[in-house]
């Protein structure tokens, strides 16, 4: 069993960081927001499975005086969930975060209102634990706090599926229809992976299996769906992006909505799928100087994202070819 531990715990922290690389890459390429949370909420899992499932090997494996006394290994096992708690807490809200950004939703602020609160609280409770148990005789107020960490454990479940129901409920109303489906896959993806997820526990709660299949469900829940998420970008940013093969309708675009030449260029590199990185070696000018380019496309096209202007370029294309058919 340790042996095998000793192996399992590397194994999923190496694909938790994996994970991170692998967002800190999506977003630097396609620069949509929903990236962005996503990567702080990869960073809040893995910084906390990193402390309580890395902190109590520790504990069990290394320290082994500590692991033998239940009072001092009970104590340290409090001081990781006082560390490690608003690390979930945070990543609750990315979560939700970025699925509301992925939808094109605005969060409101009483949901960030709501979990700063929980933060606090929970804060409060893992401290006030440490300091009741130091003497080894709880107070009258333990129980109390004990209550309170235990509802945490599921406050995360209706956080999860109040996300998921997002992907599901808004959908439909997505453009284009690529990104309707992306999105309802998603969600089907989270649901899969979250059922054994919170059906395991109760199955091999009194098992020694459990502690070798939760660590390694918590640190790759993320690894299919982001890179499900990769693979449809990299597909819809490339081989989706319009190509026009008229020129004179992409240039009618560009004077519509006074798109100046550089930005002309960006656009055009935009629409073969190129990143940042890959712009700013072609046209020899800044990461900062692309953003303010793009900042100015979006606005004279009212768009928010690449996915909003590359979806308006091609229906403009569509738009100008089918004119020209019908003269």
């Amino acid at each position: 069993m340790k042996l095998l531990m000793a192996v399992l715990l590397p194994f999923c922290v190496g694909i938790g960081i994996a994970q991170i690389f692998i967002g800190l890459s999506m977003y630097r390429s396609f620069r949509l927001r929903f990236l962005l949370d996503y990567l702080y909420l990869l960073i809040c899992l893995n910084i906390f499975g990193f402390i309580i499932f890395i902190g109590n090997a520790f504990a069990e494996y290394v320290l082994i005086d500590l692991a033998r006394s239940p009072q001092s290994f009970r104590a340290f096992n409090q001081v990781l969930s006082l560390i490690a708690s608003p690390f979930i807490i945070v990543a609750w809200y990315f979560f939700i975060l970025m699925t509301r950004n992925l939808v094109e939703k605005k969060l409101p602020w009483i949901f960030l209102a709501v979990f700063i609160c929980l933060m606090g609280i929970t804060i409060l409770t893992e401290g006030f634990l440490i300091i009741e148990y130091q003497g080894g005789q709880p107070g009258s107020l333990s129980p109390l706090f004990l209550i309170w960490r235990n509802i945490l454990r599921y406050i995360g479940t209706p956080c999860i599926a109040f996300a998921i129901g997002q992907l599901f409920f808004y959908a439909r109303n997505l453009q284009p229809e690529k990104k309707k489906e992306m999105v309802r896959r998603l969600g089907w993806i989270y649901i899969i992976l979250y059922i054994p997820f919170y059906t395991l526990p109760f199955l091999l709660r009194k098992s020694h299996m459990w502690g070798i299949v939760y660590p390694f469900l918590h640190f790759t829940i993320h690894l299919w769906p982001i890179l499900y998420i990769r693979n449809f970008l990299r597909h819809f940013f490339v081989e989706e992006s319009i190509r026009p093969e008229d020129e004179k309708s992409l240039l009618a675009i560009f004077t519509k909505n006074n798109i100046s030449p550089r930005e002309q260029e960006i656009v055009r590199l935009i629409l073969k799928g190129k990143s940042y990185k890959d712009i700013e070696r072609e046209l020899f000018i800044s990461v900062r100087t692309i953003r303010n380019h793009m900042s100015n496309i979006y606005r004279k096209l009212k768009v928010k994202n690449r996915f909003q202007m590359i979806n308006l370029f091609r229906n403009m294309s569509l738009a100008e070819e089918t004119n020209n058919l019908s003269r």
